[in-house]
């Protein structure tokens, strides 16, 4: 099976990469420590992935040169300020694991900043909404044309009201 996890060579080899799932979050907070413990609340938890451009999973992304479809990934954010995020679907019919990553993460007033300890240079960040974030993925991460994808993630599991 092939994986979608990234190596060097990928990373570098795509324009795409630079953007480095830039997170977009609507949200507010104040002040922030290394705890990750802001205006949100304590972020730390599993987040669970509900949504991809506004759909429900399991989702198919589109205009892609593989058939790539997830069907959950979960976010892992820890109080020693460390992260893992694993996605499972299929990759042209394979299922698996598709994606996995795992580093650091810092929390500046609703910004939630991840740095890779996967991916030497991958920086990407996030805004965040209590209980909630929304990280938007470059398309190439799933060997799709578009640019991103918008990706929901919850706290729990469970769908916001």
């Amino acid at each position: 099976m092939r994986s979608v996890r990234l190596d060097r060579t990928f990373i570098f080899a795509r324009p795409l990469m630079a953007l480095a799932l830039a997170v977009a979050i609507a949200g507010c907070g104040s002040s922030s420590d290394s705890t990750g413990v802001t205006g949100l609340g304590d972020i730390t938890g599993t987040y669970t992935m509900r949504r991809v451009d506004g759909t429900l999973l399991p989702f198919t992304f589109p205009n892609g040169l593989d058939s790539v479809v997830v069907d959950m990934a979960t976010f892992q954010l820890n109080h020693d300020s460390t992260y893992s995020v694993s996605a499972s679907g299929s990759d042209n019919g394979q299922h698996g694991t598709i994606f996995t990553d795992d580093g650091e993460f810092s929390v500046t007033q609703s910004t939630i900043t991840f740095t890779s300890g996967d991916f030497e240079g991958l920086v990407y960040s996030a805004n965040a909404t209590p209980g909630t974030f929304t990280v938007a993925i470059p398309g190439a991460f799933v060997h799709s044309g578009n640019a991103e994808f918008d990706c929901l993630f919850v706290r729990g599991g469970a769908l916001p009201q």
